[in-house]
């Protein structure tokens, strides 16, 4: 991972697929537990945690997110958030 000043850039594994920015996800955890997944395309995971309670958060970029089961794909390393 490298780090410039407000830039997180992460390194994943390239998809086999053509993904369309619709089926893209940020899925977050609060406190070891599922919090939320929502579109990619509609609000950064920044945003989301800019005005989340606090606890000890990860994030991580998926695919193919099924609502009903909760299964999805990671596409990304997890990052680690803590909100004091």
């Amino acid at each position: 991972m490298e780090t410039n000043k407000n830039v997180i850039l992460i390194n994943r594994p390239e998809i086999q697929h053509k993904e369309t920015d619709k089926n893209l996800f940020w899925y977050v955890t609060k406190n070891g537990e599922f919090s939320k997944c929502f579109q990619a395309y509609s609000k950064t995971w920044t945003n989301f945690l800019t005005f989340a309670d606090k606890g000890d958060y990860t994030v991580t970029l998926v695919t193919d997110y099924d609502e009903a089961t909760g299964e999805c794909t990671s596409i990304s390393n997890t990052i680690e958030y803590t909100i004091e």
